[in-house]
């Protein structure tokens, strides 16, 4: 059951920034480093996904360990 209420909060997170903006534009700043804590979340990881050429950032929320995974591209379509 606790599972389910942290995926309910990671979903919930997730549109909450993706309307809002605000994390996708931090982790597109210079310097946004690996154990950096940014608006309450903690940075565990970035890489490159050549696949979609992709900058991928995954952020873990401090307080409710919900985790967030960000794809920076210049695609346009946002379709899923």
């Amino acid at each position: 059951m606790e599972q389910k209420w942290k995926s309910l909060i990671a979903f919930l997170l997730c549109m909450a920034m993706l309307f809002a903006g605000g994390l996708p534009a931090l982790a597109q700043e210079e310097g946004y480093q690996v154990n950096n804590e940014i608006a309450g979340f903690v940075v565990r990881e970035r890489t490159r996904l050549e696949l979609v050429n992709a900058d991928v950032t995954v952020l873990e929320h401090g307080k409710t360990g919900a985790t967030v995974m960000l794809l920076l591209n210049e695609d346009t379509n946002r379709a899923f």
